[in-house]
């Protein structure tokens, strides 16, 4: 290459979603760069580059994508080298595989090129189990519905498990009493649950950890229909009742909930996607 030879040099602005601008200059080796063109890339709500948006308003390299992330339709040239959505999947532009960083993922198909390491489900080379439009495969190794679910489970858990604290800061009424160790066991109960989906059906640690929290939640529940009967007995202007015993029933479902939900980090910090 000869100092009059011309160069073309694109660089990218990253940003939260990921490529924000995209900028390309053009000049001999020898000489100076000068900018020649300026976009901005548009994503759908999936986070797929679908256009790009330049300064005048134009809008160029419009991509449409079906639900297994195969582009339909294009208009211009986009780039060779694309990524997929905004979580950096890079896709080759010869091949149309898309790198998961589990495996290969071919949009074409719906399927990836080799077995799933983590051994979700039944067929190991389904794209989220064949249900594109429900469920989401972030790192080529399983369908993350049930990740999702589970957070959503765990997330209601820890706020039952903070209205249980809050009750026990209250005097040590029967009524009270009763509702905090309702509110503790239902904490126990959805976090155990949550970490069930988090840790799927091939994770034995993560089913014996939910089955003892069910173990727990059924010691909590029956503490709970102790007062319930003592209120039952008394009425409910009964008289104090057994904090003692509220007490440590709040601290066991504390105390396991915080067991859990350590496991549920572990889980999810292992996912490719994270690392």
């Amino acid at each position: 290459m000869s100092g009059t030879d011309t160069v073309d040099v694109a660089r990218y602005g990253l940003g939260p979603r990921g490529i924000e601008s995209h900028r390309v200059y053009s000049g001999s080796v020898s000489g100076a760069l000068a900018q020649t063109a300026l976009g901005f890339p548009v994503y759908d709500t999936h986070g797929n580059n679908v256009a790009m948006l330049a300064l005048d308003g134009s809008v160029a390299h419009e991509r449409t994508y079906s639900p297994w992330g195969e582009v339909v339709s294009t208009s211009g040239s986009p780039p060779q080298q694309g990524y997929c959505a905004n979580l950096g999947h890079r896709q080759d532009g010869e091949s149309s595989l898309i790198y998961m960083r589990a495996r290969y993922y071919e949009p074409t198909t719906g399927r990836f090129i080799t077995e799933d390491p983590a051994k979700d489900g039944a067929n190991w080379y389904a794209y989220c189990a064949s249900d594109p439009l429900n469920k989401i495969d972030s790192a080529g190794t399983q369908a993350r519905w049930s990740r999702l679910l589970g957070a959503g489970l765990s997330l209601v858990g820890l706020q039952f498990l903070g209205m249980a604290l809050a009750l026990s800061q209250l005097p040590p009424h029967l009524t009270y009493l009763a509702a905090q160790t309702q509110f503790a066991m239902l904490a126990v109960t959805f976090i155990s649950i949550g970490l069930a989906f988090t840790g799927g059906l091939d994770d034995w640690n993560s089913g014996l950890l939910a089955i003892g929290g069910a173990i727990v939640s059924s010691v909590l529940s029956s503490v709970a229909n102790q007062f319930m009967t003592e209120i039952a007995l008394m009425g409910t202007n009964a008289a104090t009742g057994n904090q003692t015993l509220a007490r440590n029933a709040v601290t066991v479902a504390y105390a396991y909930s915080l067991i859990l939900i350590g496991y549920i980090v572990a889980i999810n910090l292992q996912d490719p996607w994270l690392q």
